[in-house]
């Protein structure tokens, strides 16, 4: 029979791992929502092929083929 403090160590680990798995799905969540405005401006293509990396330009450039690149 389990006593009342394992009981209770199992539950407190319970809880924070749900939490933890919540707050996960709300930063992707966030994530996601926040880059749909993005893509709709950029198109995958370039976002993906793109060889600079200037969002301060006038137009902005989003290329992250030399980040896979060298990340490779």
């Amino acid at each position: 029979m389990n006593s009342f403090k394992e009981r209770f160590i199992r539950w407190i680990f319970s809880i924070t791992g749900y939490a933890s798995l919540f707050f996960l799905a709300g930063i992707i969540f966030v994530l996601f929502r926040e880059s749909f405005t993005a893509i709709g401006e950029i198109h995958i293509f370039d976002f993906i092929f793109g060889k600079e990396w200037f969002p301060t330009d006038d137009p902005p450039e989003f290329g992250i083929l030399p980040l896979i690149a060298g990340s490779i």
